[in-house]
């Protein structure tokens, strides 16, 4: 993966998270409408977690 070959993105992937997930939420919301998804990504900002655990939202 290439923040694992480039630990210098690391920094760069914190900083977009917020924004990606708000354009991820515009086109999930459309394709799933009958789902709430949260306003905020409410999971850990370390990248390394983000990269290792297996995440779940309620209805999963």
């Amino acid at each position: 993966m290439i923040l694992k070959q480039s630990p210098s993105l690391k920094r760069y992937f914190s900083e977009v998270l917020d924004q990606a997930w708000e354009e991820a939420l515009m086109e999930v919301r459309e394709d799933y409408p009958q789902i709430e998804f949260p306003d905020l990504w409410k999971f850990s900002l370390n990248v390394d977690v983000l990269l290792s655990e297996k995440f779940c939202l309620e209805f999963c």
